[in-house]
C-alpha cells in the first residue's frame, strides 16, 4: 500500500570529511583508510601487523587477559595507547591488539569505547546515492564555530528507508560490557543490540507510516 512507501534519504547538505583518520604515535603520524566504525564491537581493535609495521608500543593488562574472536580463536591482549585524530578532532583511545584482524581488510576497529568518546551518532540513508555517516561533536572549546563535524563512511547505491540511531538507546546493554566476556554473555548482549535496533526500526517504520497516511488525508 502507498501509505507504506518508503520515502527516500534526504540528500547532504552539510560538509561532509571522508573516513580517512589520522594516528599520532610515538611522535609520529599516519594516516589509516582501511578503519571500520563497529557500534557492536566492545572494545577497540588494532591490528598486530601494524602495531609491527609501525613500531608501535604495546602494554600488558595488569591481569592476563583473553578473549574469543568470531572465528573461534582464544587470543591474549596487550593495550596499545594512541591519539586519533577524525575530521579534525583528536581523542586519546585505547586499543586491544590482535592477530590476524588484518585478514579482515581493516586495521583500526573503532568499537562502543571510541563511539563514546567521540560522542558518535550513525545515520543510515538507504535511498539511491545516498551516503552513510558518522557524526562528530566538535570540541566546541577547540574548534568553537564548528558544532559538529560528519564523515563519509561509504557511499552506495541502496534503497529503502533511511534511520537514525541514537548509541544512547543501546546505553544499558554496552556500559555493562566487559573484556573477555564468556559465549553465553556475547550471545545474550548481541540478542539484546539486536533486539534494540529491530526496536529503532519498527518506530522509525511506524513515523513514516503515520506521516504518509496524514499527507494523503490532506
Amino acid at each position: 500500500m502507498d501509505m507504506f512507501r518508503h520515502r527516500d534519504a534526504p540528500i547532504l547538505q552539510y560538509p561532509t570529511f571522508h573516513s580517512t583518520i589520522v594516528v599520532s604515535a610515538e611522535g609520529k603520524h599516519y594516516k589509516i583508510t582501511n578503519v571500520l566504525f563497529d557500534s557492536g564491537a566492545s572494545s577497540n581493535f588494532i591490528s598486530r601487523k601494524l602495531c609491527k609495521r609501525f613500531g608501535l608500543k604495546y602494554y600488558p593488562f595488569i591481569a592476563d587477559m583473553t578473549f574469543n574472536t568470531a572465528n573461534g580463536q582464544v587470543q591474549h591482549t596487550e593495550e596499545v595507547d594512541l591519539t586519533i585524530s577524525i575530521a579534525g578532532v583528536f581523542q586519546n583511545l585505547s586499543f586491544i591488539r590482535q592477530r590476524g584482524l588484518h585478514h579482515h581488510h581493516f586495521t583500526i576497529i573503532l568499537g562502543t569505547p571510541g563511539f563514546w568518546k567521540y560522542q558518535l551518532q550513525m545515520r543510515w540513508g538507504f535511498g539511491a546515492k545516498r551516503e552513510t555517516l558518522v557524526t562528530i561533536e566538535a570540541d566546541s572549546t577547540l574548534q568553537p564555530n564548528v558544532q559538529e563535524r560528519n564523515i563519509v563512511v561509504e557511499a552506495e547505491q541502496r534503497h529503502g528507508p533511511s534511520m537514525v540511531i541514537e548509541l544512547k538507546d543501546m546505553a544499558v546493554q554496552n556500559e555493562a560490557l566487559k573484556l573477555g566476556e564468556t559465549v553465553e554473555q556475547r550471545q545474550e548482549r548481541q540478542g539484546a543490540e539486536a533486539a534494540a535496533v529491530s526496536r529503532a526500526l519498527q518506530e522509525v517504520e511506524m513515523s513514516r507510516a503515520i506521516e504518509d497516511a496524514l499527507a494523503g488525508m490532506r
